[in-house]
């Protein structure tokens, strides 16, 4: 992924529900914009220091993009609106509206770690190099 602009994804690398979406996401992240990044990485942690956003990792995920960032729900949807497969999925964000979506993602979010075990499969190296974890 040298030379390449791309986006990163700030996520909690402790939460095995984060980690398995997160791996999904560069499953079929087919045009490589994005690089999906644990917030306990030293890239991770360089990124939240420089972004000023402290304390907001651990609590949502994070699409860091040109000059902005964005949460929560309008993250995800911003994630699967550059990844051709999952673009059925933008269905979900017509249908309701964003302070719906963000309250789902809210409680989700809360009971993640119930949601799955920490322990994760190992993807394939060609979406290995695709998420940063240390």
């Amino acid at each position: 992924m040298e030379n390449k602009q791309f986006w990163y994804v700030i996520f909690d690398g402790e939460c095995g529900y984060c980690n398995r979406m997160i791996v999904h996401f560069a499953k079929n992240d087919s045009r490589e914009k994005f690089l999906f990044v644990s917030d306990q990485s030293n890239i991770g942690k360089d990124l939240i220091k420089k972004w000023k956003i402290e304390g907001l990792s651990s609590q949502t995920i994070i699409l860091l993009k040109e000059n902005h960032y964005i949460t929560r729900a309008h993250a995800i949807f911003g994630i699967i609106e550059h990844i051709p497969k999952l673009l059925p999925y933008l269905l979900i964000k017509k249908l309701f509206p964003m302070a719906i979506l963000n309250w789902v993602y809210g409680i989700v979010s809360k009971r993640r770690h119930l949601l799955a075990k920490r322990s994760c499969s190992i993807p394939k190296e060609s979406i290995r190099k695709k998420i940063v974890l240390k």
